[in-house]
């Protein structure tokens, strides 16, 4: 008797593909979502090179352009326009800061720090303030101002897929996306009942 296998370590479902492709755009190492999918190292990079995922890449950047960034850094430019002034990718930018102990990395990962951009964002929009001008003060491009407001994330090879936020402002992003006014496209969000305390706690004064 023959049995045909829809998975293997080599040519996983589409189920596992888009798994893999939400962990590696959230800010998961391509090998740490190998071996939490089980999918062979060498295959997890294949898709990652097909689907455009992000991949970690070290790689060297020039003591002139080091010292321009640290400049940038130290007069408080945001790093997407440190990025655009210089024509070097944010996560240069990124990774300079650190080593020079001018940034810290969010201890939750790359997709909590997005949430949490998320629930500043619509609630400076609850302010009557135009996108354009929310998009600049919480420092994200003005183009995916729309896919907040429609609870999407653009995943590249997949497309525009709901946004699951991450701790600890996914109760907060919650409560705020049953709330604001409704945009067409908007994907729905779980009604749930989230508990006051847990709302305040997140919008009080940090």
């Amino acid at each position: 008797m023959v049995v045909f296998v829809a998975s293997s370590r080599w040519d996983p479902s589409p189920d596992v593909i888009g798994q893999l492709c939400c962990l590696v755009s959230g800010g998961r190492s391509v090998p740490s979502t190998a071996l939490k999918l089980g999918l062979s190292l060498s295959a997890a990079y294949r898709l990652a090179r097909e689907y455009q995922l992000p991949v970690r890449v070290q790689t060297s950047t020039s003591a002139s352009v080091t010292k321009s960034i640290e400049t940038l850094w130290k007069q408080d430019v945001k790093p997407s326009d440190i990025s655009t002034r210089l024509n070097v990718g944010t996560s240069v930018v990124y990774r300079i800061g650190i080593e020079l102990g001018l940034w810290q990395r969010n201890p939750h990962g790359r997709r909590a720090s997005a949430t949490s951009r998320r629930c500043e964002y619509v609630m400076l929009r609850f302010g009557a303030m135009s996108r354009k001008d929310t998009a600049k003060v919480v420092g994200i491009n003005p183009r995916e101002t729309l896919d907040i407001d429609k609870g999407v994330t653009k995943l590249n090879g997949v497309g525009r897929v709901p946004c699951v936020p991450d701790e600890p402002d996914t109760e907060l992003y919650k409560r705020l996306m049953q709330v604001v006014p409704y945009v067409d496209g908007r994907q729905a969000v779980p009604v749930e009942v989230i508990p006051q305390h847990a709302i305040d706690k997140r919008m009080s004064p940090r």
